[in-house]
């Protein structure tokens, strides 16, 4: 046995050029070192170590050219740009931005990484696998013979021979039809999203090494990781509508569009937070444009059961292939490269996306496509997040036609008629129902006394980029100030945008869920969260902070199941029920959906009761009834400023309980939908929703409780009129803790009922948090 000792310093993200110096002596320079989202291998000759004296490691990095804005520029450095999401940074993102360590190795190669793919499930849940590994190697001047022993489990040990090629790496593939050993393993679980099963991870170790000419051995370092074992697939419905599956269980995708901080600055327990209010709302999926995370990112997806959606971004550099020259062309290459080896072992990996907003020219793709397979890629890939189609990878099945602006809740019903919508059908890339203005707290961290009201040019600042369309509240503020009750100061405009912002998202993925996988396969939110304290698209704030958007979609997805009343000219009063649970279906035959229609004026006009008569399956949705004419004969004896509040109540009359319960207004002049007037980012009305009917509910009484454990609010409305968006917020003193958030919020409680709120962390005064910002335990509510 021979042992030699290889020392390599690991840079896994320069953005963009560097000159690497080790003690003064320049050992690599910036036409080698160059591409944000390559992994940069540099060896250290071992005589810098022999005086055993400190290693002084010197990066001189040089920024990129990589804009989005204004459209028509030429850059071409394949790097990290924020498109029209935040202001462009200064420094355009130059630096280090993701570890750098120093390896000392056992022998002149090193496994880089590992991943072990299902490829079969069969019927006794054993499994077929195939097993991809990739070495890098150092000082290996000719080709070399490889031995590996490679553990999966406690029960499984597979042994492997094959062929290092010379310095640089080595992909090497065993898949189990030509690889017996690989069949019909048993005594392995399977990883599923969350949701679907456990997040059951499988430790793997393996151990290699060279076996030299003269036949000695030269060990190498080992090689340990946990992987999760999943088989992910997708498929075309119909030869349209892509459909993904998991462990052979279609998969219907809710998820959003994850930035990280504008400045690069990871924080894991950050990064935490966020995902555990992703997982809060109901959705299973994050999409990554061109927003490569550190690996503590991906294990958090791995842990929690949500699935990734990376791939390069549009609009920059990336998406400039015209201008592309032979270096650009060798960065894409290797950046794929690098990110297949690091993504590939991560079971939370959904799809891998090598065009975004188009889809590349076929020498682009061919580039790529020679990469994924020469890289053994097991996992889907799609040329675009458009519905493109190209030569070589087919139709794409998948849509982005927007808006990215407001539109009203009937826009994704009525819009199934409309083929080029963002309507409910297909699968939506990117799609949003637009601006989503911050709580008071969070505005008051972006802006200063001055500019806190009225809304100026620093708000705008805190929109999209200023090149870009979405720079301010333009698309917002109208329908805003049409539709709701007038906002007298700061307080009362993001009170009531909190309140536009719930209905206008919950409206989304409530019709995406009524319609999974018999004409929607899935939907991404654009944004999920900002790169910069913004006013415009996120569920989550960029501090961490939630609204009417996070509660909003919650309030769709977040429980196992959920009552619908559909909206829209066509679809207006269609009833459904939606089972969220993949692994159990409804036992619905005692149940009956109840359907209240309330007036301004807190009383009940019309009680429609609908029985159940059977099962609804996992993960469906099944359609009730309507309410449609009692909706159109109540609105024909009414003024056109009347509202009403349609309540729906899924219960089990064998329990006497409420299995589900949805409220929406429903006005009687609605906002109507101006098809001709259509962009690719908005859908106009010519006509907004008139709700200042709201201002007829009368003023209540709500009582409030703590639980003496601290963990649960109480909230009884006494009065005699309905309390509608009830808001909670937190007092002064406790308003920075952002990871403390209610269950519930932007709520309606009817006449002499209750409802019951938990916190996700414990608080221990009463006083810490408010009603309105009125701290009183009796709280005088009134809208108007």
């Amino acid at each position: 046995t021979t042992t030699t000792t290889t020392n390599v310093l690991l840079f896994q993200g320069i953005n963009y050029r560097a000159n690497i110096y080790v003690n003064g002596h320049l050992l690599a320079d910036n036409n080698t070192i160059v591409g944000s989202f390559r992994h940069h291998y540099v060896e250290v000759p071992n005589s810098f170590f022999v005086a055993k004296k400190d290693l002084h490691v010197q990066v001189e990095v040089f920024r990129p050219n990589d804009r989005s804005f204004p459209p028509q520029n030429h850059d071409i450095d394949l790097a990290i740009s924020f498109v029209d999401w935040a202001p462009r940074p200064p420094d355009r993102s130059m630096g280090l931005f993701q570890p750098v360590s120093i390896l000392s190795l056992q022998g002149q190669a090193m496994i880089i990484s590992a991943a072990v793919d299902v490829v079969h499930i069969h019927d006794d849940t054993s499994i077929d696998v195939a097993i991809t590994i990739t070495f890098n190697s150092f000082q290996l001047f000719q080709p070399a013979h490889v031995a590996l022993n490679v553990t999966l489990g406690q029960q499984h040990t597979f042994h492997f021979e094959s062929l290092l090629s010379r310095n640089g790496t080595t992909t090497i593939h065993f898949n189990s039809s030509t690889q017996p050993q690989l069949r019909k393993l048993d005594g392995l679980s399977l990883w599923w999203p969350w949701r679907y099963g456990a997040q059951t991870m499988t430790p793997l170790h393996i151990s290699s090494a060279i076996i030299k000419n003269d036949s000695k051995v030269e060990p190498l370092s080992p090689y340990t990781r946990s992987i999760g074992l999943r088989k992910v697939t997708s498929k075309l419905q119909d030869n349209s509508t892509r459909l993904f599956t998991i462990n052979s269980t279609p998969f219907m995708v809710f998820g959003g569009g994850y930035s990280p901080d504008l400045f690069l600055r990871y924080n894991t327990t950050y990064q935490r937070h966020m995902l555990e209010k992703t997982k809060e709302m109901g959705l299973n999926t994050i999409r990554l444009e061109g927003k490569m995370m550190t690996e503590d990112f991906f294990n958090l997806l791995d842990e929690f059961g949500i699935m990734a959606m990376p791939g390069w971004c549009c609009c920059d550099a990336w998406q400039h292939w015209e201008y592309w020259k032979d270096e650009q062309y060798d960065v894409a290459k290797e950046s794929l490269r690098t990110q297949i080896h690091r993504l590939r072992a991560h079971a939370s990996i959904l799809v891998f996306l090598y065009g975004s907003d188009e889809s590349p020219p076929l020498n682009v793709e061919q580039l790529y496509i020679d990469v994924f397979d020469d890289e053994h890629w097991q996992l889907p890939i799609l040329s675009s997040a458009a519905n493109t189609t190209t030569q070589l990878q087919g139709r794409t099945g998948v849509k982005m036609d927007g808006p990215y602006a407001w539109v009203p809740p009937a826009y994704w019903y009525d819009g199934m008629s409309h083929a080029y919508s963002g309507g409910a059908f297909g699968f939506s890339t990117e799609i949003s129902p637009g601006a989503s203005p911050t709580t008071l707290t969070s505005a008051r961290e972006m802006l200063t006394d001055e500019h806190l009201w009225p809304i100026d040019s620093v708000w705008d600042f805190h929109c999209g980029s200023e090149l870009g369309l979405f720079h301010d509240l333009r698309f917002f503020l109208p329908p805003l100030h049409s539709r709701m009750p007038a906002c007298a100061d700061v307080k009362s405009f993001l009170y009531f945008s909190q309140l536009m912002a719930y209905e206008s998202h919950s409206a989304m993925f409530e019709a995406y869920s009524v319609f999974k996988y018999t004409n929607a396969t899935g939907v991404i939110q654009w944004m999920l969260n900002n790169p910069f304290p913004s006013m415009i698209w996120h569920l989550i704030d960029f501090f961490g902070r939630v609204g009417g958007s996070f509660y909003g979609v919650k309030s769709i997805l977040g429980g196992n199941v959920n009552v619908v009343i559909a909206r829209g000219a066509e679809r207006g009063g269609e009833l459904f029920v939606v089972n969220n649970n993949p692994l159990k279906a409804i036992n619905a035959f005692d149940c009956i959906l109840q359907v209240e229609i309330w007036s301004m004026e807190s009383t009940v006009t019309k009680v429609v009761d609908i029985p159940l008569d059977g099962k609804i399956e996992p993960d469906s949705s099944v359609k009730i009834g309507t309410i449609q004419p009692d909706l159109k004969s109540i609105c024909s004896h009414q003024s056109k400023d009347s509202v009403y509040l349609v309540r729906a109540m899924l219960k089990d009359l064998k329990s006497n309980s409420t299995l589900s319960e949805r409220s929406i207004l429903h006005p009687c002049s609605p906002d109507i939908l101006d098809w001709d007037n259509t962009t690719f980012y908005i859908t106009y009305c010519s006509q907004y929703a008139n709700f200042s009917g709201l201002c007829s509910l009368g003023p209540t009484k709500l009582n409030l409780t703590l639980s003496d454990d601290g963990r649960f609010i109480t909230i009884e409305n006494v009065g005699g009129s309905i309390a509608f968006g009830v808001q909670l917020l937190f007092t002064k003193e406790d308003e920075e803790k952002v990871e403390t958030t209610f269950s519930d919020n932007y709520m309606v409680i009817y006449p002499n009922e209750r409802v019951e709120v938990s916190l996700a962390k414990l608080l221990t005064r009463f006083g810490l948090f408010a009603l309105n910002n009125n701290r009183s335990s009796l709280a005088s509510v009134h809208l108007c």
